[in-house]
Parts: structure tokens; C-alpha cells; sequence
């Protein structure tokens, strides 16, 4: 119930922004799946939300942020800590195992394996680590590219030292944004690890994010 009211959500918000959503599939029915995109900005969840009712993973980091974390809570994000100096085997093992059980009971898990957003100058190296759970649940995964278009799509990045509210108040001042949003050919995890999964799913969202 609260993923699908989410995604009621987050389309009030989209239209309210002026964001113009270019998807070649909608893929609405939860399914248990990983699904895996390119991250540039904190509208990308909203963006998705749109296309792919789904739980997400975001950090400790987003938890925190003013106004942002509390919007992420409501939406049952998982938090993870990305920090080294602060994660260890103990909590990496409770996060997967949390994930792992949501995806049993059917929802599809939504991860950023970039670890962070980037300028969208192109697509950061994937993480491994979360890639564990398609392998463990034997979950099929979902590669989907995101990009921004148009005359301003420099301005949807949300990136690096950023303050979220001055980033916020100039897209609603902008509110006209042009994105697309690319699925890829499903990857099935049988007979491989977490880095082969990695690398294939990177190397399509590299590929497709590059070819628009």
C-alpha cells in the first residue's frame, strides 16, 4: 500500500515540476525484481517512482538531509551506511538480510550502484556489494538508464558538496525538465557472481546512457 500510494505521490510532484517523463515501457506490476539505474539527483527516485513502484536504497547520508530525509522515511527507503569508517561486516550483513526479505515477500528493491549521484557526465563505477542479493534470492535484474534532456538538463544534477534546498528551490523555479527513462534487457543472476552482475549491468547502462 505504501509503495503504490508513493507512486500516486511522486506523480502530483512530477507534474507539479513540469518534468516531462520520456519511457519506452511501463513496467508498474511488483514483481520481486532488482531493478538498477544511473543516479544524478533526488528527482531520479521521484522520476522512477513514476514507472516502478518499488522500495529504495539510499544512505545514511539522504537520512539526514533536511526535509529530504523526511520525505524518504515516508517513503520506506531503505538507509544504508555507505560511510567506511562507519559500516562493518555486522551491518552490511543486517542490511541484506532485511532486502533479501522484502524481495521474498515480492516487492521490487531499487538500488544506485554508483554509491552516490554524479554531474551526468557519464555513468561512475557500480559498487558489487548489493548486487549479493539477486545472487541469494536468485532475483532477476531489472538495468534501467536515466538521463536528462534538453537546454537545461545540467540543472537536474544534484551532486558532490550541493546544498539540497538551493538545488531544490532552483528546479521549482526552473520547472521544465525533459527525461528519459530506458529499460534494458533483464539480466539473470544464474551461474554468476556479484561483479559479473556488476559489470554486465554497468556496462548497459553505460552503453545505452552514452547512445542518447
Amino acid at each position: 500500500l505504501i509503495v503504490r500510494s508513493n507512486a500516486f505521490h511522486a506523480r502530483l510532484v512530477i507534474r507539479y515540476l513540469g518534468i516531462e517523463i520520456f519511457a519506452e515501457e511501463d513496467t508498474s506490476e511488483v514483481r520481486g525484481k532488482l531493478i538498477i539505474c544511473n543516479h544524478l539527483s533526488y528527482l531520479d527516485v521521484l522520476v522512477l517512482f513514476t514507472r516502478y513502484p518499488a522500495l529504495f536504497i539510499t544512505s545514511k547520508e539522504i537520512e539526514r538531509t533536511f526535509f529530504l530525509g523526511q520525505i524518504t522515511k515516508l517513503a520506506g527507503c531503505f538507509f544504508v551506511e555507505r560511510r567506511k569508517d562507519r559500516r562493518t561486516p555486522e551491518t552490511a550483513e543486517a542490511e541484506l538480510r532485511l532486502m533479501k526479505k522484502r524481495l521474498s515477500q515480492g516487492f521490487n528493491v531499487f538500488l544506485f550502484p554508483e554509491g552516490t549521484s554524479s554531474d551526468g557526465k557519464g555513468v561512475l563505477p557500480f559498487k558489487a556489494n548489493f548486487f549479493q542479493l539477486s545472487v541469494d534470492t536468485k532475483s532477476w535484474i531489472q538495468p534501467i538508464a536515466l538521463k536528462y534532456l534538453g537546454h537545461n538538463r545540467n540543472l537536474a544534477p544534484w551532486y558532490g558538496d550541493a546544498e539540497f534546498l538551493p538545488h531544490f528551490f532552483a528546479v521549482c523555479c526552473e520547472k521544465d525538465f525533459s527525461v528519459s527513462v530506458l529499460p534494458l534487457k533483464k539480466i539473470s543472476p544464474e551461474n554468476k557472481d556479484k561483479f559479473q552482475l556488476k559489470d554486465e549491468a554497468h556496462a548497459r547502462i553505460l552503453e545505452a546512457y552514452e547512445g542518447h
